[in-house]
């Protein structure tokens, strides 16, 4: 897939350009469509990726989508877990709403869960809260990290922590930042800055063509 690709050398640049300020556990998730998975030289076109840009493989991360209908074949699985094992991190983003959740957890080796805004953010149904807190002991139990998103509102905030949960994403934190904002949002946490209880960066957005540094979330990083 080669629009694929691209994003994951556009995103691979920038962080080896923002690396002045960054430390070197700072990571950036990419989206990764399971279809992208089944390319024979998948594995190999991302170790060459990240090697062009002098990135570490623990400073990218590839999330999969959970809600996709299509499952990684066997190769396609055996390669992640290759990369995993040398040291690059898999996320599952929206768990919990498709068909396919148990098998993904059962067969990828993932470094990350993430679970779906529409479980956390209707969590005071009695039902969604039991889901919610399930998944956040199976996270324990593989010793696999729990990221929960569409946080907007402190009261969301306190009640998952109250859970046991301290890795969130939405809102409450920042709004989509462009590449040009960012750089100054970063160099603020180095700094001591405390603009919201927790921060962690996810999903690079390649810029339009139309608008090349609006903040609006259609380029740049997605804060969380």
């Amino acid at each position: 897939d080669d629009l694929g690709f691209f994003v994951l050398n556009k995103a691979s640049k920038q962080r080896h350009l923002w690396s002045p300020f960054l430390p070197d556990t700072f990571t950036i998730s990419v989206n990764v469509a399971p279809p992208q998975l089944a390319h024979p030289s998948f594995g190999q076109n991302v170790l060459q990726i990240l090697a062009a840009h002098g990135l570490k493989l623990s400073q990218i991360e590839l999330e999969i989508t959970e809600t996709a209908a299509i499952l990684p074949n066997h190769q396609s699985v055996d390669m992640l877990k290759d990369l995993n094992q040398a040291g690059l991190r898999v996320a599952l983003d929206d768990f919990g709403m498709g068909h396919t959740s148990i098998h993904y957890l059962r067969e990828l080796p993932l470094s990350k869960i993430k679970i779906d805004r529409s479980l956390t953010t209707s969590v005071e149904n009695h039902a969604n809260e039991l889901i919610v807190k399930s998944i956040l002991d199976i996270g324990r139990s593989l010793d696999i990290q729990i990221l929960v998103e569409g946080i907007e509102d402190e009261e969301q905030l306190e009640r998952f922590m109250s859970m046991g949960c301290f890795n969130y994403q939405g809102y409450l934190f920042s709004k989509p930042l462009s590449i040009t904002a960012f750089p100054h949002f970063a160099q603020s946490l180095q700094e001591g800055g405390s603009l919201k209880p927790q921060h962690s960066i996810n999903r690079y957005r390649p810029p339009t063509a139309t608008e090349p540094n609006a903040a609006s979330g259609n380029d740049g990083f997605e804060e969380v």
